[in-house]
């Protein structure tokens, strides 16, 4: 039970942190935070290895080490200052050295709780880190507003950094995603129903609240990342993902019907879900319960339209990205647009890693997703009957092709929300029980 508290107290921490980042940007406080998780994290990790659990190395592993090691030559031989180092290797926002252990350390926390502690426990511990993310979201708004930053249109905020914003706050909906996976009982009976009724209520309210407050910063990508995570989320905890047997030996159903089945499932009650919501907004705004004008996706400045963003992006794609491409096609340089368009004009996207890190470093991040892929699927098929386990690794396929498909064309390839997602949903280390063979 202590190492659940620990693990528990871990992601508070972790969440502590980010809350800090989003509200008051590159200027943000906090920093204590990250010790403190970093203490709960060993000691999660020592008792656990102590108790008989084994650390094994997800197929992703090699891959990703390649990975990792020829983007720190490249980065660090095409840098021309130490900030550029720092801030691509541990920096919050942009920094892989960050963003993959920070991963990691999220998965071991989760499944420490998940696993050390007894169902009413592990409820409450969930539906505290849910009330106290949006509690916090609530919190920054409230400050913001007291502090004479509301603005009567588009934003609440003077927010220099609402795509920093909107990222971490995509990293706060992957976490509560994964707790709420990790959390629900099977499909449970009197009490336990009941219980996980509340929580899924409570995780509702929380990503409500965090698209809510993603779109007051001035993020138009927090909300459309965040949306799908919840939906997804929420589906997955719905349905039940309970492997078949077949009659001989007790032996698992066909896997890959399997998976599609619980695909199939998963895919019917999240239309429902986005159905039923859109249906719910739609009410609202009919009745001015919600001011839209009050949303930036939908501003009446050509400049704040979702769209406008979209076009922006697609035209440094077709302008740049080819001029970039031809300067070292095969080695590549990590500044490449530096030299060639100047500062920030990259292709927002995963192709940046082309130019920016060569053919080589393309083929190495290739190589680095097939062991994903593999990962994920093996992590499926070696789930136990327990349903939270089938459910967290179906979430884990579910979460990891949206967030590949998110970032494909929106952001450059060393951002958090890539590399924490790999991290999360496929560890290249992690702790397995002794129990779990």
């Amino acid at each position: 039970m202590v190492v659940a508290v620990v693990a528990w107290l871990g992601l508070l921490f972790l969440s502590g942190f980010l809350w800090t980042k989003i509200a008051f940007g590159t200027q943000g406080t906090g920093w204590l935070y990250l010790p403190a998780f970093g203490a709960c994290v060993v000691f999660v990790l020592v008792v656990r290895v102590f108790g008989g659990a084994q650390l094994v190395f997800g197929r992703s592993a090699p891959w990703l080490a390649l990975f990792v090691f020829w983007f720190l030559i490249r980065l660090i031989l095409d840098a021309s200052t130490i900030s550029d180092v720092l801030g691509y290797t541990i920096g919050y926002a942009e920094g892989i050295l960050f963003a993959v252990p920070v991963g990691v350390a999220i998965r071991l926390l989760l499944d420490a709780l998940s696993e050390s502690a007894p169902g009413m426990l592990r409820w409450w511990a969930a539906m505290l880190l849910l009330a106290f993310n949006a509690w916090s979201a609530m919190q920054v708004e409230q400050a913001a507003l007291a502090a004479n930053k509301g603005h009567w249109l588009y934003s609440y905020f003077y927010n220099d950094t609402y795509q920093l914003s909107g990222a971490l706050v995509s990293v706060l909906a992957l976490i509560l995603a994964a707790l709420l996976v990790r959390s629900v009982y099977g499909q449970g009976r009197g009490m336990t129903r009941i219980r996980n009724w509340a929580l899924v209520a409570a995780a509702a309210l929380a990503f409500g609240v965090i698209v809510r407050l993603a779109q007051l910063l001035g993020s138009n990508s927090g909300p459309a990342f965040v949306v799908p995570v919840a939906v997804l989320a929420l589906a997955t905890v719905w349905v039940a993902l309970k492997p078949r047997y077949t009659r001989r030996r007790g032996r698992r159903a066909d896997e890959p019907l399997s998976f599609i089945r619980a695909l199939g499932s998963v895919t019917v009650v999240a239309f429902c879900l986005l159905v039923t919501c859109s249906a719910a907004f739609l009410i609202a705004v009919a009745s001015g319960t919600i001011d839209i004008t009050r949303y930036r996706a939908f501003g009446f400045d050509e400049a704040s339209l979702f769209n406008q963003s979209v076009q922006s992006r697609l035209h440094i794609l077709l302008g740049n990205f080819p001029k970039h491409l031809a300067h070292s096609p095969i080695l590549g340089n990590f500044f490449v647009h530096r030299l060639t368009t100047g500062e920030g004009t990259y292709a927002h996207g995963l192709l940046a890693i082309i130019p920016h890190l060569g053919m080589v470093g393309s083929a190495l991040f290739l190589a680095m997703l097939y062991g994903v892929g593999v990962q994920l699927h093996s992590q499926w098929r070696e789930s136990r009957g327990l349903q939270q386990d089938r459910r967290l690794a179906l979430v884990a396929i579910l979460l990891t092709l949206w967030s590949l498909s998110f970032l494909l064309l929106t952001t450059f390839f060393t951002n958090i929300l890539l590399w924490l997602t790999l991290a999360m949903f496929a560890p290249a280390v992690r702790l397995r029980s002794c129990a779990v063979q």
